[in-house]
């Protein structure tokens, strides 16, 4: 009787096994990295427009900068009293979103490499800067 009892629980307890064995499949593969755009890009930046009323814009000086792809990610210094990166993914075609965060909110960057140059908009709750090449 004990044999019999252990057997029909040995039976039903296995397809439940298998079927959490299952459910335990391995993740899909990430997605490859895009490195076509991967390098450093020089840019100027120039203050575009400030949101009226708003406290101001610091006006950037116009060194030659510089943003990097690494691995298919963007990366730009956008205020560096705050630390701010603006990072994200540069896609097939060489269009740029990426955002950063600042004290005073979200900063997102729009732009794109194309001829090895990169040109973009980075909007900050305030102001409005144009990424030009250089």
């Amino acid at each position: 009787m004990l044999v019999t009892g252990l057997r029909r629980l040995a039976a039903g307890a296995f397809p439940a096994v298998a079927i959490l064995v299952s459910g335990c499949a391995a993740a899909p593969p990430a997605a490859p990295v895009n490195r076509a755009f991967d390098g450093a890009y020089r840019h100027v930046v120039s203050l575009s427009s400030v949101v009226p009323h708003g406290p101001g814009c610091p006006s950037p000086s116009q060194d030659v900068r510089a943003a990097e792809v690494r691995d298919g990610q963007f990366s730009l210094l956008y205020n560096s009293v705050q630390g701010t990166y603006l990072i994200g993914p540069v896609a097939a075609d060489g269009t740029i979103q990426a955002e950063g965060r600042l004290a005073s909110g979200v900063v997102r960057f729009q732009g794109r490499i194309a001829d090895g140059r990169l040109s973009g908009v980075a909007t900050s709750p305030n102001c409005v800067y144009a990424y030009t090449p250089a």
